[in-house]
């Protein structure tokens, strides 16, 4: 897992407002899912010319840090991810069915840690020790999507994320074999 900040307050406050200007609902999509005990909302965001900075970004640093190429074209769209008070999303891996083609977990923390309490994205290495992705606002992250993490419940505030799976395939290529994986 890596860390790193790359963004500003403002530019953050810019990603948080395309929901009101690309997203078909203002409202977003409500995720209620009470036996698994997830709960958050979300818009999608498409890769477009007024958004393609944050992408550009997010991904030259992914490439720069881990000698893998991600294919730009082939990126649409990310997550933008918020959770209100009592919101959460328990221990789980994103590479599992039906997504198994997920390999990398990207994310840019988009709010301050001032502006809400809970809400800790735990990542757990070696699936026992544990590590957390700062609050910090333009924090950026990746990890490998078959690893243990959760989003504790907020009690306070909300916390704003951005998200993008990487996917074998269709994002990356290999620095080694140079094709894709």
């Amino acid at each position: 897992m890596e860390q790193k900040i790359l963004f500003t307050k403002d530019e953050c406050s810019q990603i948080m407002d395309y929901i009101y200007h690309f997203d078909i609902s203002s409202n977003g999509n409500r995720v209620d899912n009470f036996s698994f005990g997830k709960k958050y909302n979300f818009w999608i965001i498409e890769k477009n010319s007024t958004t393609n900075w944050v992408f550009k970004r997010l991904f030259e640093w992914f490439t720069k840090s881990t000698n893998i190429e991600v294919l730009m074209n082939n990126v649409s769209k990310g997550l933008i991810h918020n959770y209100k008070i009592g919101d959460a999303f328990p221990k789980h891996i994103d590479r599992s069915a039906p997504y198994t083609d997920r390999l990398y977990n990207v994310g840019i923390q988009l709010n301050s840690m001032n502006e809400y309490d809970g809400g800790d994205y735990i990542v757990y290495t070696d699936n026992k020790n544990t590590e957390l992705i700062s609050k910090e606002v333009g924090n950026c992250y990746y990890y490998a999507s078959d690893v243990l993490h959760e989003v504790s419940p907020i009690t306070k505030g909300e916390r704003w994320s951005f998200v993008h799976h990487l996917n074998n395939n269709i994002h990356i290529i290999s620095e080694k074999t140079n094709k894709l994986i």
